[in-house]
């Protein structure tokens, strides 16, 4: 999953320009699969069905990852909650993660408005919040030691649905 930075750095732009896009991992592999860390998507629906799963797609409740489970939130000054794929409207007061079985030496980051906010080092389990954030998007990326790309959140978004494309 590492190979992408490109795509990375363009899904970010495309952000930044004020689309309201979700990330999903695929591959059009005809052989063995020899990559160490394969990619897969991780869909939050309503229940177990085709219909549902599509429709946690579009609303942008997933993430994508070769290895890593994540939980991300953030709540406004309004108390409104939010989870990745959502718009939350006023000001962002609390952004939240939840991880689990990542990596020896694997690192946390909050990306915001394509940017990295803040970066650290994360045991296998834990959680982190940050207060009082002020950007219009907002990704978690979880890295391996040697950099490569374990998992990113789609984002939370600020602002109304009407700010976005």
């Amino acid at each position: 999953m590492g190979r992408n930075e490109h795509a990375l750095a363009l899904w970010y732009q495309w952000l930044n320009e004020g689309y309201r896009m979700t990330a999903t991992v695929g591959t059009d592999l005809h052989a063995p699969l020899t990559d160490p860390r394969p990619g897969f998507n991780v869909v939050y629906a309503d229940e177990l069905s085709e219909q549902a799963i599509y429709a946690g797609l579009r609303q942008g409740h997933s993430y994508v990852s070769a290895g890593p489970r994540l939980e991300f939130t953030a709540t406004s000054d309004r108390g409104a909650q939010a989870m990745m794929g959502d718009v939350l409207a006023g000001e962002v007061l609390d952004i939240t993660v939840m991880w689990s079985q990542a990596e020896m030496g694997a690192r946390v980051r909050l990306i915001e408005d394509g940017q990295i906010a803040d970066e650290q080092g994360i045991p296998a389990e834990g959680q982190r919040a940050w207060r009082r954030i002020s950007g219009r998007w907002y990704v978690i990326e979880i890295r391996a030691a040697d950099g490569d790309l374990l998992a990113a959140t789609n984002p939370i978004f600020r602002g109304t649905a009407a700010d976005w494309r």
